[in-house]
């Protein structure tokens, strides 16, 4: 379920998108969490547990919206999971119409 999504400029060496998928079992508890990190010219994808003993590289992908959507797609459950958007008002929006089709905005 989207959860939350704001707006940004992003900031020097920041990420024009910071998308956060949280995994839950089905008693809600967050047991780990995808990052997503866009930028220019690379996605970069991390994950950590709730051991919170830091963060794994996953994937770092050549910069593409749809490349950005497969991958969110790959580890996001929407029955499930929340996700958290941060960033550039048009890439924001194309990504939330490309997972969320059926909803008007």
């Amino acid at each position: 379920m989207l959860k939350y999504a704001e707006y940004t400029r992003h900031s020097l060496t920041e990420p024009i998108l910071n998308v956060i998928v949280y995994k839950k079992v089905e008693d809600g508890k967050i047991i780990g969490a995808f990052r997503f990190l866009y930028y220019k010219n690379n996605i970069i994808i991390l994950y950590e547990d709730d051991s919170y003993k830091g963060a794994d590289l996953i994937e770092v992908s050549d910069a593409s919206l749809n490349k950005l959507i497969e991958s969110i797609r790959r580890f996001y459950d929407e029955e499930n999971d929340d996700m958290s958007l941060i960033g550039e008002k048009a890439l924001l929006d194309e990504v939330v119409r490309k997972i969320y089709p059926d909803e008007e905005e």
